[in-house]
């Protein structure tokens, strides 16, 4: 069984001009989950997370997620200085909250 994940890739060598304006659609094998559950992962980094307007830096995201007030962050493998991620939902659902607030 095929089933697609999702993933927003800012590249350090593009302009924002040129970013690709949907995400890159990868092929993902696994039997063990149904494809409706893994038909729509995205993930974007630090820097995603700046072209959607969080300008906050490592630290304070850091003490937000230490306090549940910013979604957690993970590595998509077990190296320690891989790159961190954050699932693009969780970030949407934070943006929403944060406008509900004002």
């Amino acid at each position: 069984m095929v089933h697609h994940m999702h993933f927003v890739i800012f590249p350090r060598q593009l302009s924002s001009a040129s970013l690709p304006t949907r995400p890159v659609t990868l092929p993902l094998m696994s039997g063990s989950h149904k494809e409706s559950d893994m038909s729509d992962i995205t993930v974007v980094d630090l820097k995603g997370i700046r072209k959607l307007g969080i300008y906050y830096s490592r630290t304070h995201l850091k003490r937000l997620m230490n306090a549940g007030k910013f979604p957690k962050w993970f590595s998509l493998c077990d190296d320690p200085k891989a790159r961190r991620v954050w699932w693009l939902r969780e970030i949407d659902a934070y943006l929403r909250d944060r406008s509900a607030t004002r």
